[in-house]
């Protein structure tokens, strides 16, 4: 089959990279320039562990793991008041030989690479259009020009998807709010006291995260607490950031002095993707346009993933696409509702509103060692893989 993908994030190239190996013809388009790295760390275990070993990138991956002993949060003043070993925690869940901390270019990078010189990929392209048949998919597109008849069409574009709104409708009918917004850059190192290790300082309705990538480099993910504001233009994310920040302690006003207006900030709210349905004939959704789970889950690469490994699978085993599609989401769905949830529920607790909560919060860490709680962090964090043993690709 001949099959179009919308988008060249980590499930859209992880699906190009399966449909080709079985044999189909997948073609990549991606409405940026080139491949998109804004984003953040990701917590590469389970599902999307168990996708990138069966593709053969794990080496790759493994050359650019940033795995941190510890996490170290800080209090206003820089004093250290809970550690969290990261380490330890995964070996107490024995899952410390199949983890790795990657900074999202570098796994999209990997992705790419590996299906660069065997898969078509446009770049600077955009769907403006969808028309389906009993027959195949028709499509209308800037940029390039996408010629002949597709089998199907998969929006693998991201939270704010164009196939979504394309074929399904608009964003707002599907979209849940969890009362975030989350940003992310790069700066160089504005201090020499910072610790090995990722280092978070929490006030009530404020998470600021620093993950020094390199002697040279930091990664810097602020969270703050607001109403749904709407999209932020890339022009207005500095003054916003500086805005919900300016009274932050610890090194927060150090890293704001350290961004110019030139300083890439990627910027969005924490939401939810909750469709009714991933389908439409020959249309489907994969990753965060149909699911997104926030990173408040910890799972959005994961089940990106394990969507992309499922839907291909399934494509293999039967010879009628919609029967494959309908297959797909009975397997998946389950585990993305599950996820789902949990991130719900624990979105007060990954950014507490008040001294209480931040105190509760720094007490549990402490007790990480103690087996029930060591437990109970392995659940919230859903970390099991979900692909089986035995695979059909």
């Amino acid at each position: 089959m001949r099959i179009l993908i919308s988008g060249a994030g980590i499930g859209g190239l992880t699906l190009a990279n399966w449909l080709h190996k079985i044999g189909h013809t997948p073609v990549v388009i991606e409405k940026a320039d080139d491949i998109r790295t804004a984003g953040y760390m990701i917590d590469f275990v389970g599902s999307s562990w168990d996708v990138a070993n069966r593709m053969g990138v794990l080496p790759h991956l493994r050359a650019v793991n940033h795995s941190f002993e510890e996490m170290v949060f800080k209090d206003a003043a820089g004093k250290t008041v809970a550690h969290l070993p990261v380490q330890k925690l995964f070996r107490a869940l024995g899952m410390s030989d199949h983890y790795l901390t990657l900074d999202r270019r570098d796994v999209v990078e990997t992705l790419y690479r590996a299906i660069q010189s065997d898969v078509e990929v446009h770049f600077g392209t955009s769907l403006t259009g969808i028309c389906q048949s009993a027959h195949g998919v028709e499509v209308a597109a800037t940029g390039s020009q996408l010629e002949g008849m597709f089998d199907l069409v998969v929006g693998a574009d991201g939270i704010h998807s164009n196939v979504r709104q394309l074929v399904f409708g608009s964003e707002s009918q599907y979209a849940d709010y969890l009362g975030y917004y989350v940003a992310a850059f790069y700066i160089p190192h504005v201090t020499d006291s910072l610790e090995t290790g990722c280092a978070i300082h929490v006030e009530p309705g404020v998470q600021v995260g620093i993950y020094p990538l390199s002697d040279e480099r930091w990664l810097v993910i602020p969270i703050y607490k607001s109403t749904d504001e709407g999209h932020i233009p890339p022009d207005q994310r500095l003054s916003v950031l500086r805005s919900h920040l300016h009274d932050v302690g610890w090194i927060t006003q150090q890293i704001l002095d350290s961004l110019t207006p030139d300083t890439p900030i990627f910027m969005d709210t924490a939401t939810q993707i909750k469709m009714h349905q991933w389908s439409s004939n020959r249309v489907v959704m994969i990753g965060d346009g149909a699911y997104c789970p926030t990173l408040i889950s910890g799972q959005g690469a994961a089940l990106a993933m394990a969507g992309a490994y499922f839907l291909a699978e399934e494509l293999k085993q039967s010879g009628n696409v919609q029967a494959a599609l309908t297959r797909y989401e009975k397997r998946l769905r389950p585990h993305v509702e599950k996820v789902q949830t949990k991130a719900s529920r624990f979105a007060p607790n990954f950014v507490p509103d008040s001294q209480l909560r931040i105190a509760i919060t720094n007490w549990a860490i402490r007790l990480i060692d103690l087996p029930p709680v060591t437990h109970f962090f392995g659940k919230q964090l859903s970390l099991q893989s979900i692909i089986p043993a035995t695979s059909a690709i």
